[in-house]
This record gives C-alpha cells, sequence and structure tokens, in this order.
C-alpha cells in the first residue's frame, strides 16, 4: 500500500499545469508551472484569489465589458431616442388624422344618403295633388282631391246597397282601391285570386272541396286582405274565421247549391262595376285683353328665374355626383334621379289666333296617358264652335306639325308631358 502512495506522489510531482488568477487571462508562455501538494496548492489558489481581489480584474476584460454596455451610458445616444412626450404627440398626429379621414367619409356617405333619398321624392307631387276630380255617375260634381272622392264613393255605396252584402263589398273592393296614377294592377292580383277560390268552390269532389273550404290567412294577406273591402267580401261569401286558429278562415255555410251560388259571385268578378271618376280639365280661357297674362305668338313655355336656379342647381349637382368616389351605376342612379318618376298630368296651352294679330289661349290639363286623337276630340268638342269655317284642325309643336301619324301616341309618348304649348292651325 505505502508503495502505491509512493507512486502517487511522484506521478503527482512529475505532471505540471498553466494556472491563471480569478480576472486573468493565461499567459501565452509555454513555461510550466509544478502542481503543488493538496495543501500547497489550496494554500497558493487562496493567495492568488487575494492577489487578483487587490489588483483587480485584467484591463482587456473591463474594456470588453465596458464596450458592451458603452452604448447605454452614452449620454448622446438618450438626445436621438423618442421621450414619452415625443411619443405621445405622434400618436395624436395619428389619431387626428384617422378622425378627420373618418369624418370625410362619413360626411361623403351623408351626401351620397341625401342623394339618394331625393331621387325617391316625386318631383312632380306638388302637381299631382293640385289636381281635382268629380264623379258625374253619382251627381258629385264639385270637383275635389282624389282621396276625398274615394271617400265620398264609398259613402254613396253604403248608402245604396245596405242589405247586400256580397254586392256592397264587391263595389267597395272594385271601386275604393284605386289611385289617381290608375294603376289596376294590384286590384287585379286580388281579382284572380279571388276568382280561383270562387272556382274551387264549385268543385264536385266532397275531398277536395273540404280542402277548399279553408284559407290560411296569412297566404293572402298581403295580395288580397290589405285591400279596401276584401276581407269582408270573404265573409259575405260565406267565410269566417276559425275559433281554434284565427291564421285560418273557413267557409262555414251550408248552401243547398253552392255551385250555383259561387257562379254568380264569379260573373260578379269578371265583370266588376266600376264607377267613373272624371278629371277636373281646370280649364283657363286667356284671352290677348288679360292684363295679367299678356301672350304673343312667339310666347311658349318660358324659363322662370325659379327654373334658371333649378337648371344651374341640376348642373352642380351632377358635377357634385361625378366627382363622388362611388360606383359607375351609382351615379347614373343619381342623376337620372329625374327619370324615376313620370308625370301622371299633363298642361296643355292651346293657342290660336282668330286674325293672326290677337292670340287667345285655352289652358287644361290631361292625363298623360291619353292620346292626342282624344285631345283633338276633346277641344273640337268644346271649341269647334268658335271657328266659323270647315277646314280641319291640326296642332304643332313649335315648327313640327303633329301629323296623324302622332294621333295615336299619348302625351307622354309625345314627350308633351308635364307641360307644352300647342299651336292651333287650321288647313
Amino acid at each position: 500500500m505505502n508503495r502505491i502512495k509512493d507512486l502517487f506522489n511522484k506521478k503527482q510531482k512529475d505532471v505540471k499545469f498553466k494556472k491563471a488568477g480569478t480576472g486573468h487571462k493565461l499567459s501565452e508562455s509555454s513555461q510550466p508551472m509544478n502542481v503543488q501538494s493538496s495543501s500547497n496548492a489550496s494554500s497558493s489558489s487562496y493567495s492568488s484569489a487575494e492577489n487578483a481581489r487587490r489588483t483587480g480584474p485584467d484591463a482587456n476584460v473591463a474594456s470588453a465589458a465596458l464596450s458592451r454596455f458603452g452604448d447605454t451610458r452614452n449620454p448622446n445616444n438618450n438626445a436621438q431616442k423618442p421621450t414619452l412626450h415625443d411619443i405621445m404627440v405622434e400618436e395624436k398626429k395619428k389619431i387626428s388624422q384617422e378622425m378627420r379621414l373618418k369624418e370625410e367619409l362619413e360626411e361623403k356617405k351623408l351626401k351620397v344618403d341625401k342623394q339618394l333619398e331625393e331621387s325617391q321624392k316625386n318631383p312632380f307631387k306638388l302637381f299631382e295633388d293640385s289636381q281635382r276630380f268629380t264623379c258625374k255617375q253619382l251627381d258629385i260634381n264639385t270637383s275635389m282631391r282624389f282621396d276625398e272622392l274615394i271617400c265620398k264613393i264609398k259613402v254613396n255605396i253604403f248608402d245604396n246597397f245596405p242589405d247586400d252584402a256580397i254586392l256592397r263589398s264587391a263595389m267597395i273592393l272594385f271601386n275604393c282601391n284605386r289611385t289617381i296614377s290608375q294603376d289596376g294592377s294590384r286590384l287585379q292580383t286580388c281579382l284572380d285570386i279571388l276568382k280561383k277560390v270562387v272556382t274551387n268552390l264549385q268543385t264536385e269532389n266532397v275531398d277536395e272541396l273540404e280542402k277548399f273550404k279553408r284559407i290560411r290567412r296569412s297566404k293572402i294577406e298581403q295580395k288580397v286582405l290589405n285591400l279596401e273591402g276584401a276581407l269582408d267580401f270573404l265573409f259575405a261569401i260565406g267565410f269566417t274565421i276559425d275559433t281554434d286558429d284565427a291564421d285560418w278562415l273557413l267557409y262555414v255555410e251550408q248552401d243547398e247549391d253552392l255551385r250555383t251560388k259561387m257562379q254568380f259571385i264569379h260573373e260578379l268578378l269578371v265583370a266588376p262595376q266600376i264607377i267613373s271618376i272624371e278629371l277636373d280639365r281646370q280649364v283657363k280661357h286667356i284671352t290677348p285683353n288679360d292684363a295679367e297674362n299678356p301672350i304673343s305668338l312667339d310666347d311658349d313655355i318660358k324659363m322662370t328665374s325659379s327654373d334658371l336656379k333649378k337648371f344651374y342647381s341640376n348642373l352642380e349637382k351632377n358635377r357634385e355626383i361625378n366627382e363622388m368616389l362611388i360606383s359607375k351605376e351609382t351615379k347614373e342612379k343619381l342623376i337620372s334621379n329625374a327619370t324615376n318618376f313620370k308625370p301622371l298630368f299633363t298642361k296643355l296651352r292651346f293657342k290660336f289666333s282668330f286674325d293672326n294679330t290677337e292670340v287667345d289661349v285655352i289652358e287644361a290639363v290631361f292625363y298623360s296617358n291619353e292620346k292626342l286623337f282624344e285631345v283633338k276630340n276633346w277641344f273640337s268638342t268644346n271649341y269647334g264652335q268658335l271657328f266659323t269655317n270647315e277646314k280641319e284642325t291640326h296642332f304643332k309643336v313649335g315648327p313640327e306639325l303633329m301629323g296623324n301619324d302622332k294621333m295615336s301616341k299619348s302625351l307622354s309618348e309625345l314627350k308633351l308631358s308635364p307641360a307644352a304649348t300647342l299651336t292651333v292651325i287650321f288647313k
């Protein structure tokens, strides 16, 4: 055992190491350092550490550390970096720019919405509201507004058919759902559905008849029940509301001859009795002696100051629309908004002269869908006695003569709506 310890001590003395203190670099020198025994080595390392603490770290190591952290200690870099105040100012600028862009977009959107809203307004509404109507069939000769006349007709129907519920409700359905535009498509759709209901009740198949005796209200709400008198008509012919489910109408009458009854009602729907309504022409005869309305041969409808303002306003509006950042389709819709509404009525001036010096004018209102030959017949019937000659009456619009090829066209087709002047000539 002692021999082994001696061998180990001998080998330990022969091994040579290079050592460096804390913070010191290894020397480039190849001079070996003898490794001391454990007790000597510990005392040597302790003395080296104490020596390193006294002398400090190596200068190269210190300079390397300073170079790594030098940028943070450099006072010149603080001036290049933004402060909290600079960051807040920059953020405020960005927010203000975003808000300004948002306000501009909202302003443009409001302008487009306003233009769209204006396009939905009828430019001829005031002209339409000024029209008056009469009903000679019911001896209502005092001209009044269209809606007022409809109310008068409804009262008259109730007074004339107090006991016949079927005929009374049918007459209200036919005559109290008319509009000033004379569009009867909505009424016709309702009548077509009612005719189908009545036809189904004429079937001789018992199973099918039970099915046809039930009508769902929600299914015919928009096209039938929303019209004046439609629900009363269904009640009058035998339908009632189901007590178990209010959405259903049930046919409950026990008729001995249901088929004959429904045939009569079908004939009533096929040939509706329409009470005629006449347009008040509001005729005015303007003579040369009328100081308030001086007229000359070349006095066509001229532009007033309000017309000029409207003309230039439309030009400005079209320019603004073309500058908007919107689609081409939207621009076309905005620019052509006036064409979305067509005048229902036309005011015509008939200008004529007895001795080629003084001019008389007759002013009257017509439906825009009236044909030119109807206008000609009206003028000849009411004012033909003013002319003693037997020559035929013709109309001129400006320099253009309205020939026979124009007589079958409506006033709107001839571009005479909403107002025009016709020069009456005889040849």
